[in-house]
This record gives C-alpha cells, structure tokens and sequence, in this order.
C-alpha cells in the first residue's frame, strides 16, 4: 500500500462538470489532495489533460474507474490510483474534508 503523507485537506472532486474541479482548484493550496470519486473520474479523460497539471497531488477511486470501465485506461496513463482501504487512509491523515460536486 502506497503511504500518503499528512495533508491539510482532501477536496474530493465527485463531479464530471468542470465547473467541480474549477473551484476546487481555486482553493487549493500547497499542502493538499485531490481524490477524483463518482464521476469526477471522468475528468482523467479529458483531451487536453492540461487541467490535471494544475493539481499538485490528485488520485483516482480504482472502484470508480472500474464502475465506468475505464479503469485500464487510466492505468495505461499512470494516474496514480487508490482502492478503497487507501481512501480511508487518505480521509485519516488529513485534518479536513472538502466535495466538489
């Protein structure tokens, strides 16, 4: 299991709108985490990928992208992604918790 190092806050992106991962990036600030869940893990699909760069640490639910079968895609792309004992170990070792929806 990969270790995570203690962050301020998770901001789980559950959305496939932009407008989700808009304002999450708005307020995220050095020191956080992004965890795509739901349909937010389509937004690892996009064309350009040139938003995920703005993201200075973000994750992909495996369960999520499994559910909408794109799962060996995104393993095919490297995205870092967690099952989910690792969410839960995500949700522990940061001090809040913000959804985008």
């Amino acid at each position: 299991m990969e270790s995570f190092a203690s962050n301020q806050c998770l901001h789980l992106v559950a959305s496939s709108h932009p407008e989700a991962a808009d304002r999450c990036l708005a307020v995220i600030v050095e020191g956080d985490a992004v965890l795509f869940i739901g349909d937010g893990v389509m937004r690892a699909l996009d064309p350009g990928k040139e938003f995920l760069a703005c993201f200075p640490v973000c994750y992909f639910s495996m369960v999520d992208l499994e559910a909408r079968g794109v799962l060996p895609m995104a393993i095919e792309m490297g995205l870092r992604i967690v099952s989910d004992q690792e969410f839960v170990d995500l949700l522990a070792q940061h001090n809040q918790c913000l959804t985008w929806k």
